[in-house]
């Protein structure tokens, strides 16, 4: 799992810098429509650009003489240090924070479904308006289910109804899937919960400029945003009346049409954060992130690595090691003589013991060196 926190962080530095640049050029733009498209690009970029520019994507193959070199280097730079602890606890903190962050998004998950089983139902066209007992909440909407409290009042039911269907109409709710799923792998960024709060903000001048177009009373409806802002914003992966900043939202329905020239900035981002991605993978800080990924977290028993201890016909000893993985059958071995001292294993340039070899995946394997003049074992991983 050291990998898949290594990318983890990746995809981070990439979400910070998409949100900068968002933020930056597009932000205060009145096309909602198109801004959300960007938004959605933006982070679907920002998890595939890695895979894109990784060197295993450039160079699929290595050259005999290549392995040789690596296998080389590695020997030559083996150190008595043990084995760093940072990576793996990064990678701890890293998979803890991410199964926090799940069982909070399927308990808000499951509460929403508790009010929709709970409420009483009304269909209304392909939609169906649920009534709450909750009246603590403001209205909001899911899937194709509109959440009203039965305490909201007869003259302010109808436009609410007519905002929440707009965000049903435009499928808003998976926008917020996408990014709460985007939440719970960066759970530590500050840019993935920057980018959802932009997306619920373009999701709600997207609804409010639509609904203003279809000829209801702007201050009016102001009104109606100021009176539903009392209540609780439930749930975050919802859309809601009050989930987005009122000010922010009043401010853009007053606000003058946008340039349609300043849609070129979307046209920067994109090389803008290739080159965010380049730096990542060719600066001091790659050397970092390959520790993470490096990190042996957990033993895999049934594709992992395994030590063995053999004899031969004159009583010395054989060790080994040996492993399966998508190559095939792999038994790395030496021959020590009786009285000699067992051999050393290296990790990834480090001195390391039999139970962190036992807790390497065998796919993650780079190859197993059995060096005989020196009585040790050197394993790479990739």
């Amino acid at each position: 799992m050291g990998a898949f926190t290594q990318y983890a962080l990746q995809v981070a530095l990439l979400l910070a810098a998409f949100s900068v640049l968002y933020r930056l050029t597009l932000s205060s733009a009145t096309f909602h429509r198109f801004n959300r498209a960007v938004l959605m690009c933006g982070i679907a970029l920002s998890f595939i650009i890695v895979p894109m520019i990784s060197p295993e994507a450039e160079e699929p193959a290595e050259s005999a003489e290549a392995q040789v070199a690596a296998m080389r280097a590695e020997v030559e730079s083996l150190s008595e240090s043990p084995m760093p602890v940072w990576p793996k606890a990064v990678a701890l903190v890293y998979l803890a924070g991410v199964a926090v962050a799940a069982v909070a998004t399927l308990r808000s998950a499951l509460a929403i479904a508790r009010i929709i089983r709970a409420g009483r139902k009304e269909p209304s066209g392909s939609h169906t308006i649920v009534f709450t007992k909750k009246n603590d909440i403001s209205p909001f909407s899911w899937g194709r289910y509109i959440i009203v409290p039965e305490g909201t009042a007869p003259a302010d039911l109808h436009m609410i109804v007519e905002h929440e269907k707009c965000h049903l109409r435009h499928r808003h709710w998976v926008d917020l899937a996408i990014a709460q799923c985007t939440v719970v792998f960066n759970w530590f960024n500050p840019a993935a919960y920057m980018l959802m709060r932009e997306i619920q903000d373009v999701h709600e001048y997207q609804v409010d400029a639509e609904i203003l177009a279809q000829g209801h009373d702007a201050r009016q409806y102001q009104l109606l945003l100021l009176r539903n802002a009392v209540g609780s914003a439930f749930p975050r992966m919802a859309n809601g009346l009050s989930h987005s900043r009122l000010k922010a939202r009043i401010g853009m329905m007053a606000r003058r049409r946008t340039a349609s020239r300043r849609a070129i900035c979307a046209v920067v981002i994109i090389p803008l954060l290739f080159g965010v991605a380049s730096a990542v993978e060719h600066t001091p800080l790659s050397a970092r992130l390959a520790s993470v990924g490096n990190a042996v977290i957990a033993g895999t028993p049934a594709n992992g690595l395994s030590y063995l201890i053999g004899t031969d016909a004159d009583g010395n000893e054989i060790h080994g090691i040996s492993y399966v993985s998508a190559y095939g059958d792999t038994n790395v071995s030496m021959t020590v003589p009786q009285g000699s001292s067992s051999p050393k294993i290296y990790i990834n340039r480090h001195i390391a013991t039999r139970a962190d070899l036992s807790a390497i995946n065998a796919d993650a394997v780079d190859f197993v060196l059995a060096d005989n003049l020196h009585n040790r074992f050197v394993v790479k991983t990739k």
